[in-house]
């Protein structure tokens, strides 16, 4: 399983959040209904980069290889690793200086 390049920034505004599959609905009586869809905390999230173009192609090719498998993706404000999938191309947005702002977008699958 590839490895999500490490050494790519991820900026302020990276979240991996999770859901853990509750969903609370009322009753016609006015009781709450607590289901549990998942059987543990799945995560998704949108990774921010400020890239370089050589950076931008590093992850061009990563994207390319790997748009339809599962890949590794270690989260820096917690250091673990996950094993997820791309849940979208990346938005890539040209700024000042040669540089680039990319958004990823992510969902754990395992």
């Amino acid at each position: 399983m590839a490895q999500y390049p490490i050494n790519l920034p991820q900026l302020i505004g990276t979240t991996f959040s999770g859901s853990d599959g509750i969903k609370v609905e009322r009753s016609l009586s006015g009781r709450p209904r607590i289901r549990n869809y998942y059987s543990q905390r799945w995560r998704e999230g949108k990774i921010i980069h400020e890239l370089s173009e050589a950076q931008l192609l590093e992850l061009n090719n990563f994207y390319a290889a790997n748009k339809a498998v599962p890949f590794t993706f270690t989260f820096h404000a917690d250091n673990v690793t996950y094993n997820c999938n791309f849940s979208s191309s990346p938005i890539i947005i040209p700024i000042l200086g040669g540089f680039y702002d990319v958004q990823v977008s992510i969902i754990q699958v395992a």
